[in-house]
């Protein structure tokens, strides 16, 4: 569950939802994963991400 504050900003719109992490830090390295579900099915996606 991705929770907003100041460096953390999820924008949704009809067709399209969008996750910002300002200022990433080491900490914010990891797995992210989105799941998604609509009359059509549902969808699951994973990605990692590295800070360096």
């Amino acid at each position: 569950v991705v929770v907003e504050g100041p460096r953390v900003c999820v924008t949704n719109t009809n067709s399209s939802s969008t996750l910002v992490l300002s200022e990433v830090v080491s900490a914010d390295a990891g797995s992210y994963s989105l799941f998604v579900r609509n009359r059509g099915g549902t969808a699951h996606w994973t990605i990692s991400l590295s800070v360096i």
